[in-house]
């Protein structure tokens, strides 16, 4: 998985998490939802489990946690269960906290979300440069002209109430990453929520 964005130990990656959308009638055609989301929704908080398959289908992770996000670029996702991880990004710097290595990861945000489908959450609001999108009832399918982060498609479906209810992450190696989102809701979350101090006796690793 070394394509990914972000790639520390275990990190099932959220490119997360494509696309969250509070209140939209499925009436509307999925393109409609996500043009939606992309020009309304600036922020959310809830939270997720998260699976990932390798190419036989058999489970190689699963995680669950919460997350929040404040666009353009400003997120934190935690993983809290098997494990605790954090990755949190002010929109400039993202910082990857494995609390039981004791070690933060710190990286340049820079052109890292535009390039994955997290730009659809995290980003400015339009589809990333490359991806096309496609969808028929309540599902989107969303496919880069070239696998990008590591991803080749990205598939999110709604629920009755018009909230995304599961997002299939497929990538070059085989393997299906799925999220079900299992609480959203539509928020401002302080800015200082993504903001990240090191702990102290924990390694720092930079990265360019």
């Amino acid at each position: 998985m070394t394509n990914h964005f972000f790639l520390p130990r275990r990190t099932l990656l959220l490119a997360a998490l494509g696309s969250l959308l509070p209140g939209v009638s499925l009436a509307a055609e999925g393109s409609a939802v996500l043009e939606k989301f992309l020009a309304e929704v600036s922020g959310a908080e809830g939270a997720f489990r998260q699976e990932t398959r390798d190419r036989t289908g058999k489970v190689a992770n699963a995680a669950e946690g919460t997350f929040a996000f404040l666009r353009p670029g400003a997120f934190d996702w935690l993983y809290e269960k098997p494990w605790r991880q954090r990755i949190v990004s002010d929109g400039k710097t993202i910082w990857v906290y494995d609390e039981d290595l004791m070690q933060v990861t710190v990286k340049p945000a820079g052109d890292a979300l535009a390039q994955t489908p997290a730009a659809l959450l995290f980003g400015s609001g339009k589809l990333p440069a490359g991806w096309t999108e496609k969808s028929s009832g309540d599902q989107i399918t969303l496919t880069p002209e070239e696998p990008q982060g590591g991803f080749e498609r990205v598939e999110v479906k709604f629920g009755s109430s018009g909230f995304p209810e599961v997002l299939s992450l497929y990538d070059s190696f085989g393997q299906t990453t799925t999220i079900v989102f299992t609480r959203f809701a539509s928020a401002h979350p302080e800015s200082s929520r993504f903001q990240f101090r090191v702990p102290q006796g924990v390694e720092v690793l930079e990265t360019p």
